[in-house]
């Protein structure tokens, strides 16, 4: 597997029902590409269960969130539900089988990952004021996700398998 280096965050979705819904996603990403180059029809999928967090780096633009959604969408009978807990917190993942999973999340946890941008993880985890909204994440060198809220995480794994 690749280094672990650029971590997406995803953030609670907006009420589905507002007039606002899908502007904030025109400020997240995207290098200019529509939707970061994701389809109309991909963030109508997506936006109930999330929203993207601006990362601030052209590292997460220019088509690299999609570019992990494909890798997952075409290897998904490859991925699997596994669950981790840090501090008795609960963390649910949705990766290929990969032995070095739990020592990824753990060293991500711990802050010992040398990541392009902040991932809030462990903030998150802990409810810190400024990270609470962050809900779940999007690795995008190994394609995978996980996620500190179980609903979202349920949704996003019936969306992935169909």
């Amino acid at each position: 597997m690749n280094r672990t280096y650029l971590v997406q965050r995803l953030e609670k979705p907006h009420n589905t029902e507002g007039h606002l819904t899908g502007l904030s996603e025109a400020f997240s990403f995207g290098g200019g590409l529509v939707n970061g180059g994701l389809t109309k029809e991909a963030m109508s999928l997506l936006r109930p269960i999330f929203r993207f967090s601006y990362m601030g780096s052209a590292e997460f633009e220019f088509g690299a969130v999609p570019e992990a959604l494909s890798k997952i969408v075409k290897n998904v009978k490859k991925y699997r539900v596994q669950t981790f807990k840090f501090d008795g917190i609960p963390v649910y993942a949705f990766a290929p089988e990969w032995n070095e999973l739990d020592k990824t999340l753990k060293s991500l946890y711990d802050g010992k990952e040398r990541l392009k941008e902040w991932s809030k993880f462990k903030e998150s985890l802990l409810e810190d004021e400024y990270s609470k909204d962050t809900i779940g994440w999007l690795e995008l060198d190994n394609a995978f996700f996980f996620f500190k809220d179980k609903a979202a995480f349920d949704k996003l794994v019936q969306l992935m398998k169909g």
